[in-house]
């Protein structure tokens, strides 16, 4: 008899049970250099507890870290900031949340434009040039 409670529970935790869904967010996106960058995850539906990892270019972003943010808004939205975005940042950014049950991800591609001066180099060289340095 209590095998049978037994297996019925665990048919009905499955039956209950969901991996995480995502809402959808703008596959690509063009930034000016120096401008803010943030992307929110937030989890539509699936089964508590979520884990969420950052991912850029598909390598895990350590958190924390002194060139971005991570945050977490509740147990189903994570927030991920940059304030000041360079050259450098562009790429793949992805949001990936796990469950006991599955996982989703959803990636946007950051393109970051502009100009991006280095001004002791650019002051050393044209220095240099006058012959100055």
């Amino acid at each position: 008899m209590i095998c049978f409670f037994y297996i019925l529970l665990t048919i009905f935790g499955l039956i209950l049970a969901d991996p995480p869904k995502l809402d959808e967010i703008k596959s690509s996106r063009t930034i000016n250099n120096g401008s803010k960058f943030s992307i929110l995850c937030t989890i539509l539906t699936g089964t508590k507890p979520f884990q969420f990892e950052w991912r850029f270019n598909d390598e895990l972003l350590p958190n924390p870290s002194t060139d971005y943010r991570i945050d977490s808004i509740d147990d189903e939205q994570s927030l991920f900031i940059i304030p000041h975005v360079k050259p450098i940042n562009s790429g793949q950014y992805s949001c990936i949340v796990r469950n006991d049950y599955g996982y989703d991800r959803q990636s946007t591609r950051l393109m970051v434009t502009g100009l991006h001066f280095h001004l002791p180099t650019m002051c050393g060289a044209y220095l240099h040039y006058l012959k100055i340095y």
